[in-house]
């Protein structure tokens, strides 16, 4: 067992067993720190989130929380992969696209979880809502249903309700990409409070000025690997690897980040 926080080891993932999408993934993260993940489209950069998550079938590798067996392959068997389920629900997830249950308000999304996977009261239940809620900005659209939200309102409702399940670490997918530019400083403020109480997180994003502000370590992914991991001072302005410094001045139109 490993004494980092979060421990991938050998993690191999392919779709119909021909079409790699990771390929021997192997980082640790220490609690408490904010890992962003960038690369080219198509690198495996969301698949890795939902590995992590325990969405995806892994065909190689481990992967530990806390130093607990979390998820690990068997690829003598085709049958699904362990998964520790008491572990999984210290794993927190947000989506590109809400995920919100439309026929319930604001409130019943959230409480929904609690009550149903932890057998939590719903007074109690409730109560923890509102005050994450207004924690968000959000307590006066507790009875509100989705469809009545902004882009920017949906996705700080799903980040609560992640949160009401009190995780050890948050996995964000492409958070802010659905949004409109004036919507995404909202959502961006949600998680850089989050990062002040030093929440241990992962993040897909595209927006490589918010990756800097956020990020206490950075990896570069491409053709499934990870090409470069270093902390964002060194990874914005001078890049190991000869493939990260391509794809930063593609997506920059800048040499470097100052």
């Amino acid at each position: 067992m490993s004494s980092s926080f979060l421990n991938v080891q050998g993690l191999r993932k392919s779709f119909g067993g021909h079409l790699i999408v990771l390929d021997d993934i192997n980082f640790q993260m220490e609690a408490g720190e904010r890992v962003v993940v960038i690369g080219p489209s198509g690198s495996g950069k969301s698949t890795l989130l939902r590995c992590v998550m325990g969405l995806e079938k892994i065909d190689r590798g481990r992967i530990e929380l806390e130093g607990a067996r979390y998820i690990e392959a068997n690829p003598k068997s085709k049958k699904d992969n362990f998964v520790d389920i008491p572990v999984r629900n210290k794993v927190g997830m947000v989506f590109q696209h809400y995920t919100l249950f439309p026929h319930l308000t604001v409130l019943g999304n959230l409480i929904l979880a609690p009550m149903r996977a932890r057998g939590e009261s719903r007074s109690s239940a409730t109560e923890r809502a509102m005050q994450l809620l207004a924690r968000l900005g959000l307590e006066s659209k507790a009875g509100a249903f989705p469809g009545m939200l902004s882009g920017g309102q949906k996705q700080r409702v799903a980040i609560a309700r992640a949160l009401l399940l009190d995780p050890k670490i948050m996995l964000f997918d492409e958070v802010t990409s659905a949004l409109d530019p004036e919507l995404v400083t909202e959502v961006e403020g949600v998680m850089l409070e989050l990062a002040e109480q030093k929440m241990s997180m992962m993040i897909v994003t595209h927006d490589m000025w918010f990756a800097k502000r956020i990020a206490t370590r950075v990896i570069f992914s491409a053709d499934g690997r990870i090409v470069e991991d270093a902390p964002p001072s060194k990874m914005f302005t001078n890049p190991s690897e000869p493939r990260t410094a391509d794809f930063l001045k593609k997506v920059l139109h800048v040499e470097t980040i100052s």
